[in-house]
């Protein structure tokens, strides 16, 4: 499965360490999305809101404050 995300941080401040965390961001997307795709039976479709909600969250543990930062979705394509 394959996830294009962004992240938009309003807050100056915040942007920063947004920016110092992408990596730890990305390894933790990696490990939501590879377990969303693990549990797709054959032929079904990814549950976008449920994974959604999971990367958000991620983002709020990394950057310590919920809200402070939209998770941005792009294409969600299973291969």
């Amino acid at each position: 499965m394959t996830v294009e995300t962004g992240v938009d941080v309003a807050d100056p401040a915040l942007h920063l360490r947004a920016q110092q965390s992408q990596p730890r961001m990305r390894a933790v997307f990696a490990i939501l999305v590879q377990r969303e795709a693990e549990s797709l039976l054959p032929g079904a479709v990814p549950n976008v809101d449920r994974l959604a909600a999971q990367l958000q969250s991620a983002v709020n543990i990394i950057l310590g404050r919920r809200g402070a930062a939209k998770l941005l979705l792009g294409t969600v394509m299973v291969v």
